[in-house]
C-alpha cells in the first residue's frame, strides 16, 4: 500500500480506484492551494474487512474528510462503512464531492444534511470543474481553527481512550480551560464535538479538582503542624509567626483554588449535560456560581445555558399512558392533551390546573384541535370516531362515525364550519360541524392517511400518508391538485404555514420537508434528527418550524435559511407532539414520560431582534436614550427604527452597499458606501445635510469626534494605495490625507479628547497617529492576518485591535507594546468595542458569537449566542447596560448585559430549576454531593 502523507494533514481523501484520475486532479489542486493531503493511491483489496493502522491514523489526524461519491464508491462497503463511517463517528468535517449521480442508491448515514459539491450537472447548473473546485477551498476554510482544535483534542482523547481512560493522559493546567472554551463555543459549530471530546474534557476538569483537593488536604496537615510549632515557639521566634501566616495564606489559596476547580468542573458538567438535558444543566450551572466571585468560565456557562430557549413549566399527572397529541386554545390560556389512556385533559397554561378531564373515546387519542373561536374541541381516536366537545362545560356535543378503521388525525377549517379527518382506511373525510354528517371523501392515497390540515383560506386540504406522499386537494371539488413525492417513509404529520406560502411535513425517514403550497415543489429538506420525526408545527409568523422526534429531542428551525435555531433536550423519552403558543412566545412539547414541558421560545438576553434588511449588516448605532437603532447594510440602505422595531426612516441616498456609520449627535449621522460616497443626514427625515467629496474608492470605515470638529474616513481597494482622509466636520473641508498603510483601511477610531487616531488595515498593521497634524506615533505589528477593527479606550491610554487571526490584542498607546492577547474566539474577530467606563469590552466574531471581556482577564465573562452566521459589528449603549450587533444573515440584535447577581435571579425566576440528585452532585464534584 502506497501512502504519500504523514499522519497529520489538512484533508483525508476517500475515493475508488476507478476515479483515480479525477482524484489526482483534486489532490494536485489542493496541494497547490497549500493543503496537505492524506491519500492512499492503491485501491483497497477485495474482501478487506478492517482498517490498516496507517489509514486509521491518517483519518484521525486529518482536519477534514473528502469523499468522492459515485455509484462505485457507494458499492464499496469499505469506503462507505469503514472510511466514511469512521469519519462520521469522529464528527470530522466531511465534504462530499459528487462526481457521478447515484439516484438509485441510498445516501450514506451522516452526510444527508451536508451541502454536497457537484462536479456533474445538477439542479440546472453545469458545475464545471473550474466552477466547483473553489467551493472545496471555501468549505475547508469555514470554521478552520475550530476544525483544527477539534482534531487536536480528538487525538488527545483517543489516546486517553486507547489507554483505558488512564488519568495520566488527561489535560492539565491551561489546557483544560482552553479545551473548555473550545467546547463551549464549538457546540454550535460544524463539525460538533464528539461525546468522546466531552467525556475527555469533563474528566480532565474533574481530575484537576481532585488534585486541588489533595493539595488542600496536604496544606491543612502542614497548617496544623505549623500552628503547633508556632504555639511552642511563640515567645521564642518571630519566624514561627511568619511561617504560620504563610501557612494560613497557603491554606486560603488552596481553598480558593479548590473552590475554583470545583466551580469549573460544575461548569464543564453543565455544558456536557446541556447536550442531553438542558433542564438539569440549568441547575448544575447555577450551582457552579454559588461561591463568592466565581470564575468567568462558570458565569459564562450559566449565561449560555440559562439564556438559551429554556423550560419554564412542567405539567405532569392525570395521564397514565403515553401522551400522543397537544393543542393550544386560540387565546393561549388552555392546552389540551390526549394520550393512549383514552383521556383528554384541558389545563390552564399558566398554572397547570386541570379544567376538564374528557372521557368518551374507547381507544388511544390521536388528534386534537380547538375551534377557531375556542369554544369547541375536536378529538380523533383509534376507536374509529371523532368527538366534538364543549370547552366551557367539558360536555360531549356529538360523535362523528364513518371511518372503517382508526382515525389518525383531525383538523378544524379556518372558519370553523368543517372538520377534516385522516383515516387508517386510506381515506380523508370532510365533515359538517353542525350536523355531524360526512360531506366528502378524499380518495387517492395507496395506504393509510396519517395526517391532515386545512390551508389558511380554507379552500384546500393537505394529507400525508404511509404511502410516502402528500396530496393537496381542492375542498370544493374533492380533486387532487398535486401529489408531493420525496419522502422515503411514512408522512406522519403535515401543516400549512399561517401565511399560506408553504407546507411542512414530518416523516419516519427522519426528515422534515418544506413544499411550495402553490406548485407542490420541494423547497428544502430539514435533516437533523436521528430517529422518526413525529410531528411538525409552524410558528404564527411562519418564520420558524418545530419538529419532534423519537430521538428524544425537538428542533426549532429557521424557515428562511433552513438552519436549526435550537435543539430542546431534557425529555428523555419519545416526543410525540409539539405546538407553538398562539403568540409564538412559548412552545409546548409532550413526551411518553407523561409530561408536558412548556419552553420559552426566546433567548433570554435578547431585548429585540430586527430583520428588516435583505443582505448582511455592516454597521450599527444607537442614540443615547436607546429610542432609535440604526443599521447599515450591503442592501444599499440605512434603516432607522424605534426600539420596538417600527421603521422610522429608510435612507437610500447611497447607490451601493453601506459599510460604516458614526453618530454626530442624536439627530444626525454620517454613513459611507462602497461607491466612495460619505454623507451626513438627518436621522428622522433622511434629508442629506452634507456631502464629503474626495474618495474615489470604497469607504470601509469612519469615525467622528464632535468636540474636536473632526471626521476621519478611510478605505480603498486591493489593487491601489489606500485612502485615509481627515475632515473638518462642520465645513466638510478636507484637512489632510494620511499615508502610512499599504493596503485598504478597515477600521478607524478617534480618542475622546480628539488628539489620537488609530487605524487598521488589510496590511495586518495598526497605526497610531497624532491629531490634527497626522504624525505617525507607532506602527503596531503583531497580528498574522487582516485586522478588521480598532477601538481606543475612553481614557486614551490603550487600543484594541481585532483580526482574522482570531485574536484580539490590547496595546499600550505610549509605548506601542502589547499588553495582553485574547484568544477565545474560534474564527476571525470582525469588531471590538470598549464599554463606556473602559473596564470591559465586547467582541464580534465569525464564529457566530459575541464575547464580553474584563479588560484584565483573558477568560471571557459572557457569551451572546443568537446570530446564525458571522457577527460583523457591535457597539455598547451609552449607559453600558446593552449592546447592539449586526450579522451576516441581515439581522440586528439588541442585547441586555446582566450582572452576575441579576443573571442568577433571572435564571431562578424564568427557568424551571429541578433539584439535583445526589448522583449528579457527586458526578460533578460538589461539596454538597459529599453530604448526600
Amino acid at each position: 500500500m502506497s501512502i504519500e502523507s504523514s499522519d497529520f494533514s489538512d484533508v483525508f481523501v476517500s475515493y475508488r480506484r476507478k476515479d483515480v484520475e479525477f482524484t489526482k486532479q483534486i489532490v494536485d489542486n489542493l496541494r497547490e492551494n497549500g493543503r496537505e493531503c492524506w491519500i492512499d493511491w492503491e485501491d483497497i483489496p477485495p474482501g478487506s474487512v478492517g482498517f490498516s493502522d496507517d489509514i486509521r491514523r491518517g483519518l484521525e489526524g486529518a482536519d477534514a474528510f473528502i469523499c468522492i461519491l459515485t455509484p462505485d464508491y457507494l458499492e464499496s462497503t469499505y469506503c462507505v462503512d469503514m472510511e466514511l463511517g469512521y469519519a462520521v463517528q469522529l464528527n470530522k468535517k466531511i465534504i462530499p464531492l459528487v462526481l457521478k449521480k447515484f439516484d438509485d442508491y441510498d445516501v450514506p448515514q451522516g452526510i444527508g444534511h451536508i451541502n454536497w459539491i457537484y462536479f456533474t450537472p445538477h439542479a440546472g447548473h453545469e458545475n464545471t470543474y473550474e466552477e466547483s473546485f473553489p467551493k472545496i477551498i471555501q468549505a475547508l476554510d469555514v470554521n478552520l481553527e475550530h476544525v483544527r482544535q477539534h482534531k487536536t483534542f480528538l487525538l488527545r482523547a483517543l489516546e486517553w481512550n486507547t489507554h483505558e481512560r488512564n488519568n495520566s493522559y488527561v489535560l492539565t493546567g491551561d489546557e483544560i480551560q482552553k479545551a473548555e472554551e473550545w467546547l463551549n463555543v464549538g457546540e454550535s459549530l460544524d463539525p460538533e464535538p464528539t461525546q468522546l471530546h466531552r467525556d475527555y474534557i469533563l474528566v480532565s476538569r474533574q481530575q484537576a479538582a481532585i488534585r486541588q483537593r489533595r493539595i488542600l488536604s496536604g496544606v491543612m496537615v502542614a497548617l496544623v503542624v505549623t500552628v503547633i510549632l508556632a504555639i511552642i515557639a511563640v515567645f521564642q521566634s518571630i519566624e514561627a509567626t511568619n511561617q504560620r501566616d504563610i501557612a494560613i495564606a497557603a491554606e486560603a489559596t488552596a481553598v480558593r483554588n479548590a473552590d475554583v476547580a470545583s466551580s469549573n468542573a460544575l461548569a464543564s458538567g453543565a455544558r456536557e449535560m446541556n447536550q442531553f438535558d438542558q433542564i438539569q444543566a440549568v441547575a448544575i450551572a447555577l450551582e457552579a456560581v454559588e461561591l463568592e466571585n466565581p470564575p468567568n468560565n462558570a458565569r459564562r456557562t450559566l449565561g449560555n445555558i440559562a439564556y438559551q430557549r429554556g423550560a419554564t413549566k412542567i405539567f405532569t399527572g392525570e395521564h397514565t399512558d403515553w401522551l400522543q397529541t397537544l393543542a393550544y386554545s386560540p387565546d393561549g390560556t388552555m392546552i389540551a392533551s390526549g394520550a393512549q389512556d383514552t383521556l383528554i385533559i384541558i389545563r390552564d397554561t399558566k398554572t397547570g390546573e386541570v379544567r376538564h378531564m374528557l372521557e368518551g373515546h374507547q381507544a388511544e387519542i390521536t388528534g386534537l384541535e380547538f375551534s377557531p373561536d375556542g369554544t369547541q374541541l375536536i378529538s380523533s381516536s383509534e376507536d374509529t370516531t371523532l368527538i366534538l366537545w364543549d370547552v366551557e362545560s367539558g360536555e360531549m356535543i356529538r360523535q362523528f362515525s364513518g371511518h372503517e378503521d382508526r382515525v389518525q388525525n383531525v383538523a378544524f377549517s379556518p372558519n370553523g364550519t368543517f372538520i377534516a379527518s385522516a383515516g387508517r382506511d386510506d381515506i380523508a373525510k370532510l365533515w359538517d360541524v353542525e350536523s355531524g354528517e360526512s360531506i366528502r371523501d378524499f380518495v387517492g392515497h395507496e395506504d393509510r392517511v396519517q395526517t391532515v390540515d386545512f390551508s389558511p383560506d380554507g379552500s384546500q386540504l393537505v394529507t400525508g400518508s404511509r404511502d410516502e406522499t402528500l396530496i393537496i386537494w381542492d375542498i370544493e371539488s374533492g380533486d387532487a391538485l398535486f401529489t408531493l413525492t420525496g419522502h422515503t417513509a411514512t408522512v406522519g404529520d403535515v401543516a400549512y404555514s399561517p401565511d399560506g406560502a408553504f407546507i411542512a411535513s414530518a416523516s419516519t425517514d427522519n426528515t422534515a420537508k418544506l413544499w411550495d403550497a402553490s406548485t407542490g415543489d420541494l423547497i428544502n429538506t430539514l435533516s437533523g434528527h436521528t430517529n422518526f420525526v413525529q410531528s411538525i408545527a409552524i410558528s404564527p409568523d411562519s418564520s420558524q418550524i418545530l419538529t419532534t422526534s423519537d430521538d428524544q429531542t425537538a428542533i426549532l428551525w429557521d424557515v428562511e435559511f433552513g438552519q436549526p435555531l435550537h435543539r430542546f433536550t431534557g425529555h428523555n423519552a419519545f416526543i410525540r407532539d409539539g405546538q407553538f403558543s398562539p403568540d409564538g412566545t412559548q412552545i409546548a412539547i409532550a413526551d411518553t414520560n407523561l409530561q408536558i414541558i412548556i419552553w420559552d421560545n426566546h433567548i433570554g438576553n435578547i431585548i429585540h431582534e430586527y430583520t428588516d434588511h435583505s443582505r448582511r449588516v455592516n454597521a450599527v448605532e444607537i442614540i443615547s436614550d436607546k429610542s432609535r437603532i440604526i443599521s447599515a447594510s450591503d442592501d444599499d440602505s440605512v434603516i432607522v427604527r424605534s426600539a420596538d422595531g417600527e421603521i422610522i426612516t429608510t435612507f437610500l441616498g447611497h447607490e451601493d452597499g453601506v459599510n460604516a456609520l458614526a453618530l454626530v449627535d442624536d439627530t444626525s449621522i454620517i454613513s459611507s458606501s462602497a461607491n466612495g460616497t460619505v454623507l451626513q443626514w438627518d436621522i428622522e427625515t433622511g434629508d442629506v445635510q452634507q456631502t464629503f467629496e474626495g474618495h474615489t474608492m470604497t469607504v470601509f470605515a469612519l469615525d467622528v469626534n464632535v468636540s474636536a470638529n473632526l471626521l476621519v474616513t478611510g478605505g480603498g481597494v486591493a489593487t491601489a494605495e489606500p485612502e485615509l482622509f481627515v475632515w473638518e466636520l462642520d465645513s466638510g473641508e478636507q484637512l489632510a490625507s494620511l499615508a502610512g498603510h499599504t493596503r485598504f483601511i478597515t477600521g478607524i477610531a478617534i480618542s475622546n479628547d480628539g488628539t489620537l487616531l488609530a487605524t487598521s488595515s488589510n496590511d495586518n498593521t495598526v497605526i497610531l497617529w497624532s491629531l490634527p497634524d497626522g504624525e505617525i506615533l507607532h506602527t503596531l505589528e503583531g497580528h498574522t492576518d487582516r485586522i478588521y477593527s480598532v477601538a481606543i479606550s475612553p481614557d486614551g491610554t490603550t487600543v484594541l485591535s481585532s483580526s482574522g487571526d482570531q485574536r484580539i490584542i490590547l496595546w499600550d498607546v505610549e509605548s506601542g507594546e502589547i499588553i495582553r492577547t485574547y484568544t477565545s474566539h474560534t474564527r476571525g474577530v470582525r469588531d471590538v468595542a470598549f464599554s463606556p467606563e473602559g473596564t470591559s469590552f465586547i467582541s464580534a466574531s465569525e464564529d457566530n458569537t459575541l464575547l464580553l471581556w474584563d479588560i484584565n482577564s483573558v477568560d471571557p465573562m459572557q457569551s451572546f449566542i443568537g446570530h446564525l452566521e458571522d457577527v460583523n459589528t457591535v457597539i455598547f449603549t451609552d449607559d453600558g447596560q446593552d449592546v447592539v450587533s449586526g450579522g451576516e444573515f441581515s439581522e440586528v440584535i439588541h442585547w441586555h448585559i446582566d450582572s452576575l447577581d441579576s443573571l442568577i435571579e433571572w435564571a431562578q425566576f424564568n427557568r424551571y430549576v429541578p433539584e439535583l440528585t445526589c448522583e449528579t452532585r457527586r458526578q460533578y464534584i460538589t461539596t454538597l454531593g459529599e453530604d448526600c
